[in-house]
């Protein structure tokens, strides 16, 4: 296995603490504390804590568009049932982040 850059262990850190402390409880000091580097570090790889969150979602977002989905035809996107797609989409990210990257 590959050594682990810094923006990978920025990106898995952030995650471990979001999912344990949320992420209003979660400092950049405490991610640059984690990670072993000096919290103005951070800002060589992320513009913010948010971007960090943006980074994080999109990743788990593409994974999950990587899926195998249902094919539909064109005019079945109109007949959507709107919360049976939110509550399954929201479901399987919660799952993702649950899972190993």
């Amino acid at each position: 296995m590959a050594k682990k850059n810094t923006k990978e262990k920025i990106f898995d850190v952030s995650i471990d603490l979001f999912s344990q402390y949320g992420y209003d409880g979660v400092s950049i000091r405490q991610i640059a504390k984690e990670v072993g580097i000096k919290e103005s570090s951070i800002y060589n790889h992320y513009q913010s804590k948010e971007s960090i969150l943006e980074s994080i979602l999109s990743y788990y977002i593409n994974e999950m568009l990587k899926e195998e989905a249902p094919v539909m035809q064109p005019n079945e996107n109109l007949n959507m049932d709107f919360d049976h797609f939110y509550k399954e989409g929201s479901d399987r990210f919660i799952s993702k982040l649950s899972e190993e990257k």
